[in-house]
């Protein structure tokens, strides 16, 4: 995940980490985005406890919970992505 995170920043100084996650690899993506200093947006599912939500805010993530299943969260993220160029979605 840090290589992704990397890549992502040598594209744009801009560059925002998306991903969608059931969760492990949503705190990957957290602390490497934090790592090389980019923004990173977590978007999961419902039904995760409150406590790893907010492991992943004192990572630097913004988390969106949405949808009922990981293919509702997925939908979402690219949505996010879609709306601006500079962002980067790992799935």
């Amino acid at each position: 995940m840090s290589l992704i995170a990397q890549e992502a920043k040598e594209k744009s100084e801009d560059a925002h980490l998306i991903i969608a996650s059931g969760g492990n690899a949503g705190y990957a993506a957290a602390c490497a985005a934090k790592a090389v200093g980019i923004p990173c947006t977590v978007f999961l599912p419902a039904g995760l406890s409150p406590r790893f939500l907010d492991n992943l805010r004192k990572e630097g993530a913004e988390v969106v919970v949405g949808g009922k299943d990981f293919s509702e969260a997925f939908a979402k993220a690219q949505e996010a992505v879609a709306e601006d160029d500079k962002r980067y979605v790992y799935t």
